[in-house]
């Protein structure tokens, strides 16, 4: 039962999300977005049947995310500097400073990757190898 309720939520919710991003109210539309919200809150079910609900969010790294966020319009700033100056850009290998585990080298990358300054290119055995176009600690963070 509670899966059932999670999947028609689930559903709802992206259909109405469908419709908010299309921007087109007519009956094609509102099929296109019945077939696309119960394929994506079935896979979203499996998901959860698979974990048993329990998704591997490491909050270390979640709360790092509002100073990445921030961190995008100062990284914008300094690549528009670095391509002016027609920079070539550096690769480098910093300790990550997080458990080496699956869930929070993912995250991280993810997180790391809102940066257009830091590109991570890996994380693993406790380093993080990311490729910048000038060298700033504060922009491959959290990885």
């Amino acid at each position: 039962m509670k899966h059932a309720a999670a999947f028609l939520v689930s559903a709802v919710a992206l259909w109405w999300l469908w419709q908010a991003l299309a921007g087109v109210w007519n009956h094609y539309n509102w099929l296109f977005a019945a077939g696309g919200a119960l394929v994506a809150a079935g896979i979203g079910e499996v998901a959860a049947i698979r974990t048993q609900g329990r998704p591997p969010l490491p909050l270390a790294i979640l709360r790092s995310a509002p100073s990445a966020l921030g961190m995008v319009i100062v990284d914008f700033a300094i690549v528009m500097y670095a391509l002016v100056r027609r920079r070539e850009g550096v690769v480098r290998e910093t300790p990550f400073d997080h458990p080496d585990t699956k869930p929070f080298r993912a995250w991280a990358t993810i997180v790391a990757d809102w940066s257009p300054n830091a590109l991570v290119i890996d994380v693993e055995d406790g380093r993080s190898r990311t490729h910048h176009l000038i060298p700033n600690d504060k922009s491959q963070s959290p990885a």
